[in-house]
């Protein structure tokens, strides 16, 4: 009788070899924790309604709050909270800084008018998101760079939009065809219809409706923040040749008239040529409003006189 062959209970066969999980997991598990913060931070669904507070230093400023709220006025040395909805109004002499919290920032020059469409904070993240419409005047803000939580702002002007999540800045409403933003530090991103141009510490552009967005490498000075107020700081760094050339040592005009002049540049605009002397713009064009029917009407070869600081 044949006899059966032998069924074996179970295989003595090595068995395969199990995948080690070591740092590549690890490193697999990080990136997708840092792409679902970023995503939370940029798209998050889940929206908290957020406030910051204006200290008014100097000066008056006028808030319409949201939904009628009857603060007319913050004088000298008040605080206030303000939210999506308020309208910011300066004063001719004002000095005043909206707080966003966490060391982040924006002084409010005189004369300007700012609207908050959105404060909020988004998701997990809890990044605050601060969305503003600079109508005339001057801002400079500070957003410092950090790893969780932070501020988006996003600051909307009549010609273009200034975006930024860390860096130091100011935008500047030259008329209601030109805006000009200058970085101090950090980056800062203009965008106008399709164009986009990201600016870095020592960069400026003026965005002029119809034209083409040109970023420009320049010499700022450093801003320093102090009650407030914002002081810029002279640049110490060295001229390059044609620096020298287009931010020429300015000469005396005519005899006792107090005042230096300067010659424009190719490309020179009155904020430029106000920064280069360690001026505001509006003082530049205060001295020369017998010249510049705007402060965006300057020509190659005109000179302009800069009144001492």
């Amino acid at each position: 009788m044949p006899r059966k062959p032998r069924i074996e209970p179970y295989s003595l066969s090595p068995a395969s070899a199990r995948p080690r999980r070591g740092i590549g997991l690890w490193l697999l598990l990080a990136a997708v924790v840092l792409v679902g913060y970023a995503a939370l931070r940029q798209v998050g669904p889940n929206l908290t309604q957020a406030a910051g507070e204006l200290a008014v230093h100097a000066g008056s400023v006028s808030v319409g709050g949201s939904g009628g709220s009857a603060r007319p006025y913050v004088e000298a040395g008040g605080v206030t909270r303000i939210s999506a909805g308020d309208e910011l109004h300066t004063g001719s002499g004002a000095n005043a800084e909206l707080m966003l919290g966490g060391g982040d920032r924006l002084a409010l020059g005189p004369s300007t008018k700012l609207a908050v469409l959105e404060m909020a904070r988004r998701g997990a993240s809890q990044a605050l998101h601060v969305s503003l419409a600079l109508v005339e005047g001057v801002v400079t803000a500070s957003i410092r760079e950090t790893v969780v939580g932070g501020t988006d702002l996003s600051l909307d002007t009549p010609v273009a939009t200034v975006t930024s999540q860390s860096g130091a800045f100011r935008c500047v409403v030259v008329d209601r065809d030109t805006v000009s933003v200058a970085v101090h530090e950090g980056t800062a991103t203009v965008s106008m219809g399709a164009q986009e141009v990201t600016l870095s510490a020592n960069q400026r552009l003026d965005a002029r409706l119809g034209a083409e967005l040109v970023a420009i490498d320049t010499v700022l000075p450093t801003l320093s923040w102090s009650g407030g107020s914002v002081q810029a700081a002279v640049a110490t760094a060295t001229l390059t040749e044609p620096q020298q050339t287009r931010y020429a040592i300015a000469t005396p005009t005519l005899p006792g008239d107090g005042m230096d002049s300067y010659t424009v540049q190719r490309g020179d605009t009155l904020y430029s040529i106000a920064r280069a002397h360690g001026l505001d713009w509006e003082t530049l064009w205060e001295a020369n409003k017998d010249l510049l029917a705007s402060p965006s009407l300057i020509k190659e070869g005109q000179v302009l006189r800069i009144p001492s600081r």
